[in-house]
């Protein structure tokens, strides 16, 4: 049917491009309008093809194919078709075709230069804000679909990082040397959401996995069947001293949030093991929990490998003086440049390395009944370990984490003394156990803030062992995480 100009008018009114064009415009540009159909399936612009005019949708619905492949579509009233052709005067980018019947308003680009002289000038604003106005709208639309691709492209990356970090804990826990596990292990977490993460990181390993969402409940799983080990979250305490009044000799790990109770966990001497988490985190608190179960239920504890994937390249030095700290730290920051870690990441490391190594070199070593024999000493004073108080640099990255560690083979730092030192690093009092010299007070609050993950494994009397864990993309937000593990 064909419309009369004010009728055209009275219906592109109404479009999205021309709303606030008054009337007097809308009416001369309706006379330059034509209408045109379009069967299912015809082409409306073919690729590579030159284009002169310019497409308003009525009806129906148009698909957009590159290479055959459909990466668009268009169904709303007033949508434009051939814009970007009409303006650029380059062929067609992609073939427009109608997926469904389809009826369009269309203007050619020729019919602009029969416009009167003296209106001219009017129909050239006018057609340059119809551009203006289609070009915003696309730009708006790439800018959404910009930020949808952001937001799915970190999601899958999310999810990659996730798969990879908990199957290489899962590999880790089925390749630890040690006979088939069969142990039990009681979660008291009254947390569900908490409780299904846990499910995950346990489901895969063949130990047998109890879960009790309040304290009535762990008592009775606990007196139906003694644990191997048990998970606890920090609002348990009243359980875990339950569980001394019970005789009980296995292992307890206590999960906590970052802000955790440091005058609670010293109350708490039996407790040998803590893991901090992330509850936002969900990769990161699988593969903590089923790498707590490695070390705990394989007698392994030792070594940076555990929090790496399957067969990754670590390297080693020897720290056998203070004058070595210089030459082992550019020895490793090379190693992890010509990986392609650059930046703050590689600052972050220096630091860790820098004190975890100064710390094992000062206050580390102790003689025979336990004193120490370095720690007096100011940081500037050249110390030659011998052969047998020598510490290791170890150091490795796996694609998702780098990691570093140093071990000493003395184990003189004790559990309290771990608990005290977090708790003054993390109430802003950094510094204050060791006022008379310095060091490893402010010296672990810096091994902290720069790592994301801090883990210390000691069994004492013999070996000490710092790792400092690191996301290669990028900072983890929130409180840096710490776990210790004291081996009996």
């Amino acid at each position: 049917m064909h419309l009369h100009p004010a009728e055209i008018a009275n219906e592109i009114k109404n479009f999205r491009f021309f709303v606030g064009f008054d009337e007097a415009l809308l009416l001369q540009l309706a006379t330059m309008v034509r209408q045109i159909d379009f069967a299912r399936g015809q082409v409306i612009l073919e690729t590579d093809s030159m284009n002169e005019k310019l497409y308003f949708l009525r009806e129906g619905i148009v698909e957009i194919l590159v290479e055959g492949e459909k990466v668009n579509e268009l169904n709303s009233v007033g949508e434009v078709i051939g814009e970007m052709s009409t303006l650029s005067a380059k062929p067609v980018s992609a073939q427009i075709k109608a997926q469904t019947a389809v009826r369009c308003f269309y203007i050619s680009v020729d019919d602009f230069a029969h416009v009167q002289p003296n209106q001219r000038d009017r129909f050239q604003f006018l057609l340059y804000k119809i551009f203006s106005g289609v070009l915003t709208d696309r730009l708006l639309k790439t800018n959404e679909k910009a930020k949808l691709y952001e937001i799915t492209a970190r999601e899958l990356k999310a999810a990659k990082r996730e798969l990879e970090l908990v199957s290489a804990a899962q590999m880790n826990f089925l390749r630890a040397e040690s006979s088939p596990i069969q142990q039990t292990v009681l979660l008291l977490e009254p947390n569900k959401k908490q409780q299904n993460i846990i499910k995950t990181a346990v489901g895969s390993t063949g130990v047998q996995l109890m879960i009790a969402s309040n304290l009535e409940e762990a008592q009775k799983i606990f007196s139906d069947k003694v644990p191997n080990v048990i998970f606890c979250d920090q609002t348990s305490v009243e359980f875990l001293n339950w569980t001394q009044t019970q005789n009980f000799k296995g292992q307890t790990v206590l999960v906590a949030a970052s802000d955790i109770d440091f005058e609670k966990l010293l109350s708490l001497p039996f407790v040998q093991n803590v893991i901090t988490r992330n509850p936002e985190d969900r990769a990161s608190t699988v593969k903590s929990i089923l790498t707590t179960l490695t070390k705990i239920l394989h007698q392994t504890y030792f070594g940076v490998e555990k929090y790496l994937a399957w067969g990754t390249d670590i390297k080693s030095l020897t720290i056998g003086s203070s004058t070595e700290r210089d030459s082992n730290r550019e020895k490793m920051l090379a190693h992890f440049k010509s990986l392609g870690i650059r930046g703050s990441l590689l600052d972050r490391l220096q630091v860790a390395a820098e004190e975890m190594m100064m710390n094992a070199i000062y206050d580390a070593p102790v003689d025979a009944l336990g004193k120490p024999l370095y720690n007096h000493l100011p940081r500037t004073t050249q110390v030659d370990l011998h052969v047998s108080q020598a510490a290791t640099l170890r150091f490795g990255m796996d694609g998702n984490l780098l990691a570093i560690s140093v071990q000493d083979p003395f184990g003189a730092l004790s559990r309290d003394t771990i608990i005290k030192y977090l708790q003054s690093c993390y109430q802003d009092r950094a510094g204050e156990m060791n006022q008379e010299k310095g060091g490893a007070g402010r010296g672990l609050h810096q091994i902290l803030e720069s790592c994301d993950w801090t883990i210390f494994n000691i069994k004492p009397g013999e070996r000490t062992e710092v790792i400092g864990l690191f996301d290669i993309d990028h900072k983890i937000d929130g409180a840096p995480q710490f776990h210790y593990f004291f081996v009996r």
